[in-house]
Formats: C-alpha cells, structure tokens, sequence
C-alpha cells in the first residue's frame, strides 16, 4: 500500500515518527490498537532482550515477541524516505532468529534440539518450552505473521533481494512447522490460543508460500472455530474482547489473496461479528466480561464490513479506521464507517444466555445468565447485570485485574464483582490449588429470558447455587425514564425477596409504607428494602477499567440469611446525576405503580 493511500493527517505522521524515531534509540510503546494491555510509556530495550518485564508485568514479553510494533517501522520509512528504518525492523528480525533454533534439521526431535543446544552451551530460547515465557507460542503465531508482512514488503520495495527473502521464508517454514506440532493438544480445540496461533501459521504459510500441507493446518483450524464459536456467534470463553482478536487474526486470513483455504470460515466469522455489534454499548464499545477490558468495536467493524461486504457491520462504527489496522489489512483511508439512521425506538436481543435492551434515550442494559463451560478467559457471570445510562455506568462490572493466582484474581471472578449473588459460607465456584484458570464448576444456569416487551422491559434468569440446590430467581425491570427495579426470590425453607431500585429519572417521588427496611444512598440513587428488615452493608471495593489500574468503588452487601443468600451490587464512580426526594418506597414512580413481576 502506499504511503498516500493512509491519507494521515499531520499529527498521526507525527505521532508514527515519533515511535519510530524511539525505536531507533531502543525505546519501545506499546500503544498500537492491536496491543491489548497499551502502555504510553518507553521502555529501553537495547539491544532487545527477549524476557525483560516491565514494572513486573509479564505482558511485555509476549508484546516484544509479538512485533506488531515492526509496521510502524514500514510507515515511518514510507513518509520519510530513509532506509535506517527498514534496517532496525530487519535488525529486530535477525535477533530474534538467531535467538532460536530455526538452524537446526526440522527433523529433530524435542530432546535432540534440547541436547544439541546443552551440548553446544548455547543460550537460546526453545518455542513452546514452558520456562520461557518470551516464545510461548501464541505470541510466536502472531510474530510470524507480522514478520512475513514485514519481509514481503521489503522485497517488494527493493530493501531485500529475492535470495534474501527466501532465506528467511525458510526460516518462517521450520518455524511454523514446528508450531503446528505445539499446536495440536486437545485444550486448544476449546481455547481461543489454539485459534489465533493456527490462524496465524496458516496466513503465514500463505504468504511465505511454504512447501507445507495448508490444507492440514486449515482443517484443524476450522474444527476450532466450529467448536469454540456457538450458534449465535459468541465464543464458549465468553470474553468478547479477545473474541475481537479472534474475529481479526481469521478476517486476516480471509482477506490474504492466494490463500485457497478460507470458505468455512466465512460463515461463523459473520455471526461473531454480528453478536459483538448486537451487544456494544452506546458508546459504541462492548462490555467488560469474561476477562475483557472496555474495548471500542470500530476497527474491527469497518474492516469486516468490508471484507464481509456487509453494510450493517459498517453502521457499527462511529470513528474512521485506525491507520494503523488501514496499513496491516491494506485498506484505504475510504474505507469508513457509515452513518447508522437515526433509530430511536427500544431494541432487545435476546440469546440463550444473554439479553441486550438497547433504549432510545441511550441507556443499555445487559442481563448474563452464563455458568463455567471452559476455563481460562472467564469470569462467573451468572444473574450478572451491566447498566449504563447517558453513557454512564451505573451498574458496573469490576473487570480484570489479576491473572496470578491470588486474593486479587479470586475478587475480579467472584460474585461481588458482578452484580450477582452467593451462598453464603459456601463460595460458588471452588479455585483449582496452584491454577490460577481452573476452577470447579457448582452453578447450573437454566433460564435467561424477556418476561415483558415494550414500555416496561424485563429479563428473568433462574439458576440453581451449588451443592445444597438453593434455586434464585432474578428479575430485571427497566422502566423507561424512571428506573430500575432488581428482584431476588430465593427458594428455600424460608422464601426470602430482595429488591432494589435505582433512580435513573429526573424526578422520584415516594410514599410512606410500614413494614420495610429501606436504604436511601444519594449518591447510588438506590432505594432498597427486603422483606425481613435486614439492612445492607455498604463497603468499598476495587473497580479495574484497565489492566492493573484500580479505581475505588462502592459496593452494596446484603445478606438475606444467615444460612443463605448474599446479594452484591457495585455501582460505578460515575453515576447519573438526579434530584429525588428521600423517604420509604411504595414502588411508585411519578404516581405510576411499578409491578415486580413473580
């Protein structure tokens, strides 16, 4: 592509410079779109060591491994006209390279390679060896990919001679071949690795034109993305954000010219595409669940709009390509989204686990009845509620924080980070010891749908909480510029109810009742009672909107029973400004009388 066809403005030619400029001097950001924990910091790495962590976060080794830092490179040599940044990428390449064992006969074995590098003293990284975290195998999947993009380009622009490129092409194919080897255990049909490293083996191999069996490497991938990818497009991880990542590493695939091997793939590519656009917010990012950050859909929209050729993906978009993802997939800068009509009606979607109520006024409202089915990017997201209004959370997913295996990771996957419940004294899941992904599973999710359309919407979920059987019945009713009303009822010997009601219009008038507990938080906006007069804890809790950045929230505890249930509801450190008038509640809203539905 060329330089033109970006169509970059003054300050993202300055910005791309700037990187590379750093880049010469051993300073490297990761702040691309593509890097799923950026950082806008520099970090000296010169000359580059492969296992340097960042502040402790091991999130910069695999993003070193990765090179998706290596287009910048190619952008900044097109705007500037100089070579010595082709040079550096080229530089970075060989070193990696000559850290690995690509020279040896691909028809060694394991252990000969291990005995042969022992043997020899040489320290080098073997891909796949657990102990080096800087060549785990996803992370090598997607360096090859970047590197093949790299060397073609520098081939076609004269920076490489053909001798050179096919050089390194068999680099790339021992390389590969030996991912595809890694690649093959029985966990990875059921993990998005298994994905994303076999998409990347197959674009390579592609582009690199390797002498392999393709066809093998595309028969494997697309039995993954069958198995992992459900009928509604969502992913069995359930995390939508790094079912982004799946959907672009396989529209990578799709768009690369001379691969044959693409036609399965098409169909469940669109259906993901179509659920991450059904359940964006309004802001047009999706929701923090199963392991995800708050992550802006754009990108990914316009470029499967046009790789799909689908004008629907394109209205799900609400800024221009990034110029970077214009460079990698080679599509203009007219590549755009398009403006959506202006549709003010409310919009439910409703999935076998999951209910999106978009509102006309801006509010969304996602209502999640998943229990465990795979382990890893997960968190427990049943009788889970996410609610924002005005662009505003009110009701809020704490997030990630923590992969490790500690008191941290444990709170970011309970119930109180989710706007769930638990059974109190008895945790509903169970951590596997020494695994920080392994859990057992003790909630079974039989229920996730719309009890009422129209004006007054509303969701009803049923699960059944661990050993003891306990059944809970979770109702969500949003009435249009008023509120929201959450009910509980626990089946139990001692049938208890829990309900909450959140303040989301301008006014708020109530009457007098004898007879409940009712907790007024202003800033909450939440009028709470429980039919046994227990009144509710407030305490606060830890809220992660990033990866390793904490924000302090509010979290509301009330434990129904000594012997039962534990309701948790965090609200956000943003919410909707109201005026209300204080008081008990008769669940009358502007003289109109809410029904709880039972």
């Amino acid at each position: 592509m060329d330089i033109k066809d970006l169509s970059l403005t003054e300050k993202e030619q300055q910005l791309i410079l700037a990187d590379a400029d750093d880049m010469l001097n051993g300073q490297y950001r990761f702040n691309g779109v593509w890097d799923m924990e950026p950082c806008s910091v520099p970090v000296k790495n010169d000359p580059i060591q492969w296992d340097m962590t960042y502040q402790g976060d091991k999130e910069w080794i695999y993003m070193f491994t990765r090179m998706d830092y290596l287009y910048k490179l190619l952008i900044a040599a097109q705007l500037s006209g100089e070579k010595k940044y082709i040079d550096h990428g080229l530089k970075i390449i060989d070193a990696w390279f000559d850290r690995n064992f690509y020279s040896y006969h691909q028809g060694d074995n394991w252990l000969q390679i291990r005995a042969k590098a022992r043997a020899a003293q040489i320290k080098k990284m073997i891909i796949g060896e657990k102990r080096n975290l800087s060549n785990r195998t996803l992370d090598v999947s997607i360096m090859i990919a970047n590197v093949i993009d790299y060397l073609l380009f520098c081939e076609n622009r004269g920076y490489i001679g053909t001798q050179v490129l096919k050089a390194y092409q068999k680099k790339l194919h021992i390389v590969s071949e030996k991912l595809f080897r890694l690649s093959e255990t029985a966990n990875k049909s059921l993990l998005n690795w298994g994905i994303i490293e076999n998409a990347n083996i197959l674009y390579c191999m592609c582009r690199a034109d390797c002498d392999f069996d393709k066809k093998k490497v595309y028969e494997r991938l697309v039995r993954q993305v069958y198995n992992q990818l459900n009928a509604n497009g969502s992913q069995i991880e359930s995390s939508p954000m790094y079912l982004v990542q799946i959907l672009l590493v396989l529209l990578k695939v799709i768009r690369c010219e001379n691969n044959p091997y693409k036609e399965e793939l098409i169909k469940p590519v669109r259906q993901g595409c179509a659920y991450i656009a059904s359940i964006r917010r309004p802001d047009f990012r999706i929701p923090n669940l199963g392991d995800s950050d708050l992550t802006d859909i754009s990108d990914l929209m316009i470029i499967a709009g046009h790789v799909l050729d689908d004008d629907n993906l394109l209205c799900c978009a609400d800024r221009a390509l990034d110029p970077e993802y214009r460079f990698k997939y080679q599509l203009p800068a007219s590549y755009t989204p398009k403006k959506p009509e202006q549709d003010r009606s409310p919009k439910t979607i409703a999935y076998p686990d999951q209910t999106i109520y978009r509102g006309a006024a801006g509010s969304y409202l996602l209502c999640s009845n998943i229990a465990k089915r795979v382990d890893g990017h997960k968190h427990y997201d049943y009788l889970s509620i996410l609610f924002c209004m005005d662009g505003k959370d009110i009701l809020a997913d704490a997030g990630r924080y923590s992969y490790k295996n500690d008191a941290d990771r444990k709170y970011f996957i309970g119930e109180k980070a989710h706007n769930t419940v638990s059974i109190k004294s008895l945790s509903y899941f169970e951590t596997v010891p020494d695994s920080s992904w392994q859990t057992k599973q003790m909630i079974e999710c039989r229920e996730n749908k719309v009890i009422a359309d129209g004006d007054h919407f509303s969701v009803g979920m049923l699960c059944v909480l661990g050993f003891s059987e306990i059944t809970v019945r979770r109702y969500v009713t949003l009435v249009p510029d008023k509120g929201l009303l959450i009910t509980d009822m626990v089946d139990s010997d001692k049938p208890e109810q829990y309900t909450a009601f959140f303040n989301i219009g301008k006014t708020f008038s109530v009457r007098n009742d004898a007879g409940m507990t009712v907790l007024c938080d202003p800033e909450m906006c939440l009028y709470y009672h429980n039919d046994r007069q227990i009144l509710p804890v407030t305490e606060e809790a830890a809220f992660s909107e990033k990866y390793n950045e904490k924000f302090t929230s509010s979290r509301l505890v009330i434990n129904t029973s000594e012997s039962a249930i534990t309701h948790c509801i965090l609200k956000s450190r943003d919410p909707v400004s109201v005026s209300y008038n204080s008081g008990l509640i008769q669940y009358r809203v502007d003289n109109e009388i809410i029904e709880i539905p039972t």
